[in-house]
């Protein structure tokens, strides 16, 4: 997902423009029941892409929606219903990956005891050599 500060406007002044525009569209929207984005181009004075780059990160943040009965108009949304539709699932996701997380740790100390039981009775001494025909003659015990 990509947000206005994020979008490559070449520049942070630009990228804080872009925020403040997008702010200026939102809080036109808010005002009113449905909007088109070329209806807000207009009163804004600013090109019709222009409103629809900024409709654009709007939806993105679930910040606006398709008005009901299929028509090109949208509708304003609530930051926090935005917020429910948007955080809620990732929220889930990072509750449901700690879960998987603490069941793979819980899996994997079963196993610590039997390593460390094993490494404690171990009877072979560790040999370090540079010799390569030690090495060879070892590998193949």
């Amino acid at each position: 997902m990509q947000f206005a500060a994020q979008a490559p406007l070449g520049g942070d002044q630009r990228a804080d423009e872009m925020d403040e525009f997008v702010i200026s569209v939102y809080e036109r929207a808010i005002g009113r029941g449905t909007f088109d984005p070329a209806r807000i181009a207009e009163e804004l004075g600013v090109p019709t892409h222009r409103a629809e780059q900024a409709v654009g990160v709007l939806r993105e943040l679930r910040l606006v929606k398709p008005a009901e009965g299929g028509t090109d108009r949208l509708v304003a949304v609530s930051p926090e219903a935005a917020q429910m539709e948007l955080l809620v699932p990732l929220e889930r996701e990072i509750l449901d990956s700690r879960h998987r997380l603490a069941g793979f740790k819980g899996q994997l100390s079963s196993f610590v005891a039997a390593f460390e039981k094993q490494a404690r009775t171990r009877t072979e001494p560790v040999v370090i050599t540079g010799d390569q025909e030690e090495i060879e003659l070892r590998l193949l015990e």
